[in-house]
């Protein structure tokens, strides 16, 4: 049985393009969650109410993406749990080949690469590369570093093994580098993609990116990382946009990347910024309004 989670964060223009994406594939059933105090609450109550496959897991409060993703995991009830987000468009046939990829047992985690679908403006561009410059298409099969939560797919028992029964969210960043330190790959399957369509606006974006950035460090912090840690954030601009642009140069059609240089900077200030902030002050509310 295969199970699709999405969870929904002011999704009113993207979530039923993507839930027509998810029900033309394999999936057993589909399950949305979803803020009571999110603007798309409604429409999502409306759409569990007709299509049998989709389920409705509403949740008190603000909540974020990885809350979100947690609480729709955890409400599934598939051998293979697949995750994407309100505002792709997926491959055809998804998530198959990632749960394809699963019958190999060494795997522990099977995601895709991020295509561009809002490339409209400098804008577009600058918010998809900041985020998902590793994760633009060709990308290679097999092993990899890092997957993105836009197209990623689990065995149920390897969550079950990694994921503590206390876990605030599913951040699938650091999941994922607890899955390699347990001896399991992470695959890299080029079909199986996810394309970003997130109607963002620049300010607010880099808000959101602050917001993500202080979770981050915050929740460092509460682990043990030293406040000192701090020092490095006037840092991370610099080497964060590099590593975007390295990244976009080595892939056809950007050619031209680096006039995105200072809007992708300005978005990593914003992430550093949010860092500083994580490790003097901790999290605060951070981590229920991001991403």
């Amino acid at each position: 049985m295969i199970s699709v989670v999405i969870p929904v964060r002011f999704a009113e223009s993207t979530l039923q393009a993507t839930l027509a994406d998810v029900l033309a594939g394999p999936a057993d059933e589909v399950v949305l969650a979803v803020s009571t105090t999110d603007s798309t609450a409604t429409l999502v109550a409306e759409l569990a109410a007709v299509e049998e496959r989709v389920r409705a897991v509403p949740l008190a409060g603000p909540k974020s993406v990885p809350q979100l993703r947690l609480a729709g995991y955890r409400a599934c009830r598939g051998e293979i749990i697949a995750f994407t987000e309100d505002h792709c468009r997926l491959a055809p046939g998804w998530p198959a080949p990632l749960a394809a990829s699963l019958q190999d047992r060494s795997i522990g985690v099977a995601g895709g690469p991020v295509p561009n679908s809002r490339s409209g403006s400098m804008t577009d561009r600058a918010i998809y590369a900041s985020r998902y410059a590793v994760f633009a298409p060709p990308v290679q099969a097999g092993p990899c570093a890092a997957l993105p939560g836009t197209s990623i797919a689990y065995r149920r028992e390897t969550l079950e093994r990694f994921l503590s029964s206390d876990a605030p969210g599913l951040w699938e960043f650091e999941l994922n580098l607890s899955i390699a330190g347990g001896g399991l790959t992470q695959e890299m399957v080029p079909e199986a993609w996810a394309s970003h369509g997130k109607p963002y606006r620049f300010l607010p974006y880099c808000a959101l990116r602050m917001r993500h950035g202080r979770c981050f460090a915050g929740r460092r912090r509460a682990a043990g990382a030293s406040v000192w840690t701090a020092l490095r954030t006037p840092l991370l601009p610099v080497l964060l946009s590099v590593r975007t642009l390295r990244a976009l140069a080595a892939k056809s059609g950007w050619a031209s990347s680096s006039a995105l240089l200072l809007p992708v900077a300005a978005i990593h200030s914003c992430w550093a910024l949010g860092e500083l902030i994580g490790y003097l002050a901790g999290s605060g509310r951070s981590c229920s309004e991001t991403d």
